[in-house]
């Protein structure tokens, strides 16, 4: 990669930023200054002290395999398999050995054996340490995973009072945040850089400014960058106050360290929705906002689901094709049929409108649609979907929409799906393998 992203990148810390071609590029990579690491470099050892992470992490090249990695990363690699094999047969051979209640009896027995079932969890969290270091930075796991599992590692615990950044990714159960990761980021007085990205479910209430204010920053006096993004989901019974997106925008006025965004669905099925966010968004994933969402560009969300109870009209996904440009993923679940059709307007072929254009998009997700959605994204008259190569979808559905696969309009969206995922196994007609002709896959849901 040697194109520069002209100031069009996610890189942090001054590091600079190469795309694989000029114009409408499929790859980037910071390159990190140094005491910085990541894929964003976001991430810095100051603070670390002697952890895992500050002695190699920047080290580790990412989308680079271990043949080509530094010597320093190589050497460690080979270091780690040998402690981590010696330590596992010294702490196998001492439990097998002293796993004798004769033994206990006498001398320290028992101290032995304790020992040795130590040893034994000391080399595995460790090895765990590493590799996941290792294949986090490589770009071989989920950011989401590592992070996880760091957040409650005992490496991290024992460093949190002088950790100067932290990033957390988390998917919140129950009452998780408030009982786990509040705690956590208590912890954290002398932190400088935090991000958080926080998705709350049963919650019975929204957080907003107020909550951030009291429960986090207070806590966090040298915080000078904050980026975050918190998905709430409330069940309305448990609301006490209906709060607009003005509402909670008004709770933010404390927040001092860059523009703030809310969005707020109430839904007929009896739950709300809400998000807020640091501007610019982050983050390159974003689940659950409905018909209504300020008009911002997000310009590094690369994977988006769109839930509502109210229908989704044609003009909602141009709108999200303008504000996601390099959309790769796509889920859409809405139950409701789209009005313009309710309304009389032709089924087929309708060309009354302008064609939504996703130039980037390569998975689909219409599992949990109206047909008329089924309709929206095949026929292409409604949208242009030239890089589409994954598609899941409820056969029926699909059957319907193209006519037994004869209906030439829908023909030119799904020519390049390479994989195709329906309820269950079914038995194909010739016109099904002449719509998909470069299909490779055919996966079943159940």
């Amino acid at each position: 990669m040697k194109f520069d992203c002209s100031g069009q990148s996610g890189c942090e810390n001054g590091a600079r930023c190469f795309q694989d071609s000029p114009r409408c590029a499929q790859k980037w990579i910071c390159s990190c200054p140094t005491c910085f690491y990541g894929k964003r470099c976001q991430f810095s050892t100051s603070g670390f002290g002697i952890s895992l992470d500050a002695i190699l992490g920047y080290h580790i090249l990412p989308h680079v395999s271990l043949v080509y990695q530094p010597m320093a990363v190589q050497i460690s690699i080979a270091l780690s398999i040998t402690m981590t094999v010696i330590g596992l047969i010294n702490g196998i051979l001492s439990f097998i050995t002293f796993n004798n209640k004769g033994l206990w009896e006498v001398g320290c027995g028992l101290y032995l054996l304790g020992s040795s079932i130590t040893t034994l969890l000391t080399m595995t969290v460790f090895s765990l340490k590493f590799w996941f270091l290792i294949c986090s930075q490589m770009g071989l796991i989920t950011n989401r995973l590592f992070l996880h599992v760091q957040c409650i590692s005992i490496d991290f615990l024992d460093n949190l009072p002088n950790m100067k950044c932290f990033s957390l990714t988390c998917r919140c159960r129950n009452n998780e945040y408030d009982i786990k990761i509040l705690p956590l980021l208590h912890r954290m007085s002398n932190l400088e850089e935090l991000t958080l990205n926080i998705i709350n479910g049963k919650r019975s209430t929204f957080v907003d400014g107020t909550q951030i204010n009291n429960e986090i920053l207070v806590h966090m006096p040298r915080l000078y960058k904050f980026i975050f993004h918190i998905n709430t989901e409330i069940k309305l019974n448990d609301l006490v106050h209906y709060l607009s997106n003005d509402d909670i925008q008004r709770t933010f006025t404390n927040i001092r360290y860059q523009q703030v965004c809310c969005i707020v669905n109430y839904l007929t099925t009896g739950r709300a929705l809400s998000h807020i966010f640091s501007l610019p968004f982050m983050f390159d994933y974003l689940r659950n906002i409905g018909n209504t969402f300020p008009p911002i560009v997000f310009n590094h969300v690369v994977s988006l689901t769109v839930y509502d109870t109210v229908p989704f009209e044609h003009e909602f996904f141009i709108r999200i094709a303008r504000s996601f440009p390099i959309l790769k993923e796509l889920s859409v679940i809405n139950f409701q049929s789209q009005l313009h059709i309710s309304n009389g307007l032709n089924f087929h072929d309708n060309q009354l409108h302008s064609i939504v254009e996703y130039p980037h998009l390569i998975s689909l997700i219409l599992t949990a649609v109206h047909i008329n959605y089924v309709e929206q994204f095949l026929n292409e008259t409604n949208t242009h979907l030239s890089r589409l190569t994954n598609l899941a979808i409820d056969y029926d559905q699909l059957t319907i929409v193209t006519e037994n696969f004869t209906r030439d309009i829908t023909r030119l969206n799904y020519a390049k799906v390479k994989q195709l995922t329906i309820e269950e196994s079914r038995v194909h007609s010739k016109d099904f393998y002449v719509h998909f002709p470069l299909l490779e896959s055919c996966l079943y849901s159940d």
